[in-house]
């Protein structure tokens, strides 16, 4: 019996997702008997069936993918298995088949499994490895792929659903795109910046890859009552299974998927306030909870605060063409979208800076039209002056203030005029953000400072969205305004009495907009009834809402907890290693989380053994 080995090496990193692809197989070796040259490069290996079985509960889901490949050339392969996952999705489980047979991994640290792989790589066995290349995406090095034999590859990844509004969206990634071979891999534990990733890979030449057989189900366990549920990209069969439960499925033959597959559904108002989750097992000193808060019908009555808004815009010589043109058209979008009592003010920088106004702006019909005229009038020209464009835009902020204060920074470069320096951009942002303005920033392309740009939106309270080359700029930027542009509640503080929580995700809350819901993941000690009293500020005015809720001493419903909750801690750690370097206090704490938990992570793996086969002496 042929002997295999996956070590499977890859990590999880938390800037934009690099939206690749559903799995695919590339060859990256043909083995040939000599003296037979090499053949030249040959296309992806047909993706012969596809299975996708997800099941959501309340906000969590839990997505297991088995796709199975052909070699449909006449000679051994060594092959290259790629797959993308949503954003903030984590593995928690990998298998592949050995002679017919799904084999399960274990985890072990990265160094480790890169022992054992190299010891069995000098056994002269046949291994394969399996590591990172990116943000949310991984890649295994499988070997060997015989003439026409079927290759099977199994995983499981776990993720929050995004929930606005009521309205909850499950995305998985179908379009198929394939890529060449990568160059050797980047030794562990250094990550790579997803941005890198295509320029490594690049698209294969030809035609996209045909799935044999599709299937996709999705179930839908909700507390809440389940109204809508309905796909945009796929013609889906629904089956309802009373007013908590709903089952979706799709199936199709003989495609090429054009459309990552999205799934939509609306929860009913009756239950909006506060849904508590938890979980904990008789030798648990913690439980894990999961606290859903959407105070959506207090805050209708309430009117939507006044905000002052800057967009701070990217006009260098880079943003030419058809980003210039759907950048205008965000603009647009944000300008017809504010609401009467707002602030605003329009900013553009290349080379120099310019603005609309010289500071804030009253929202009138006039001064839309006007402004709209300046945005006509743009043009792509010139250097990136992040620095004073930013210092511009925040000097036109008052630094005391009723009201929410924003910026939306869009560019598509790193800084090259003025001061480049990322570090001493950010202390002067820092320095000049007298207003506590909230930091929404989009990035354009894959040329961008992913570093700078996460550190700007999370120093400064906001989010950050990455928009690929293929991708609409208005669509992205409309999107967010739309969810952003009436905020309701801002500074939230999070009081419970009765127990006692810890190690809570996100560790500092978001400001609540309307119709979006608060979702917070964490661990408690204690049981019984307990008190939740959310507050923030509602312009000038504290505003509270109280909520029972009840911690029990045992809970087994939602065993997905504990997972979830670490993969929460795990990307917050990873982020702060990413953004401010290695500290083993937290790569330690990566590591114990990871490994009890099952969460694949630069600094833990994989490893697949044919079952019977020990792990090589000495590695």
């Amino acid at each position: 019996m042929t002997s295999r080995v996956v070590s499977a090496l890859f990590g999880l990193l938390l800037a934009a997702t690099a939206s690749l692809a559903q799995g695919v197989i590339v060859p990256e070796r043909v083995i040939v008997p000599e003296p037979w040259p090499v053949p030249p490069h040959t296309a992806p290996l047909e993706l012969r069936r596809q299975t996708i079985t997800a099941t959501i509960r309340d906000s969590a889901a839990v997505t297991v993918v088995e796709q199975s490949f052909v070699n449909q050339y006449n000679h051994r392969l060594e092959g290259t298995f790629l797959f993308p996952l949503p954003e903030n999705a984590a593995v928690t489980d990998f298998g592949m088949s050995i002679n017919g047979q799904m084999v399960a991994a274990e985890l072990l640290k990265a160094d480790e499994a890169r022992r054992i792989y190299e010891a069995i790589v000098r056994r002269q066995l046949d291994p394969g490895l399996l590591e990172y290349v990116g943000r949310n995406a991984f890649r295994a090095r499988i070997f060997p792929i015989e003439p026409g034999e079927t290759k099977t590859v199994k995983l499981e990844y776990s993720q929050a659903v995004e929930v606005d509004g009521g309205l909850g969206r499950y995305l998985f990634p179908l379009r198929t795109r394939a890529f060449h071979p990568a160059p050797p891999p980047v030794p562990l534990p250094r990550p790579m910046d997803h941005r890198h990733l295509e320029r490594r890979l690049g698209p294969v030449p030809g035609a996209p890859a045909r799935v044999g057989s599709l299937a996709i189900k999705v179930e839908i366990d909700s507390r809440q009552g389940l109204k809508s549920v309905y796909s945009p990209s796929h013609d889906i069969d629904l089956k309802r299974e009373g007013e908590h439960r709903v089952v979706v499925g799709y199936e199709a033959a003989d495609t090429v998927p054009d459309e990552d597959f999205q799934l939509f559904y609306q929860l009913s108002d009756a239950a909006f306030g506060l849904n508590l989750l938890t979980y904990r097992s008789p030798a648990d000193e913690e439980g894990y909870f999961m606290l859903l808060l959407a105070p959506k019908s207090e805050l209708r009555e309430q009117e939507v605060q006044a905000k002052d808004l800057l967009v701070v815009f990217d006009t260098s010589g880079s943003m030419s063409g058809e980003k210039i043109v759907q950048a205008r058209e965000a603009l647009r979008f944000v300008l017809d979208n504010l609401n009467p009592e707002d602030r605003f003010n329009l900013v553009t920088f290349g080379t120099a800076v310019d603005s609309f106004r010289a500071g804030l702006t009253e929202v009138t019909p006039e001064a839309i039209k006007q402004a709209q005229e300046f945005v006509a009038k743009l043009q792509a020209r010139g250097g990136t002056n992040i620095d004073e464009a930013l210092k511009t835009a925040l000097g036109m902020l008052p630094a005391k203030g009723e009201r929410p204060r924003m910026v939306l920074f869009l560019t598509d470069g790193q800084p090259t005029v003025g001061e480049t320096r990322p570090e001493r951009i950010l202390e002067n942002v820092g320095r000049d953000n007298k207003a506590d303005a909230r930091m929404f920033v989009f990035g354009v392309g894959h040329d961008v400072n992913t570093v700078l740009l996460d550190r700007l939106s999370n120093e400064n309270h906001g989010t950050r969205t990455y928009v690929k080359p293929e991708e609409n700029i208005e669509t992205a930027v409309s999107s967010l305004y739309a969810k952003i542009g009436s905020p309701v509640l801002s500074d939230l503080r999070l009081e419970v009495e009765g127990v006692k929580l810890s190690e809570l995700q996100p560790v500092a809350l978001p400001d609540l907009f309307h119709g979006s819901q608060l979702t917070l993941l964490g661990r408690y000690r204690g049981e019984g009834s307990a008190k939740v009293t959310l507050h923030g500020m509602a312009g000038s005015q504290e505003q509270s809402f109280e909520y029972p809720a009840d911690f029990p001493r045992e809970a087994r419903e939602h065993p997905f907890l504990p997972r979830l909750w670490a993969t929460r801690r795990v990307g917050y750690l990873l982020e702060q290693i990413r953004l401010h370097g290695q500290d083993k206090e937290l790569v330690d704490e990566v590591v114990r989380l990871a490994t009890r938990h099952g969460i694949l992570t630069p600094y833990t793996s994989y490893l697949v053994l044919e079952p019977g086969m020990e792990h090589p002496e000495g590695a």
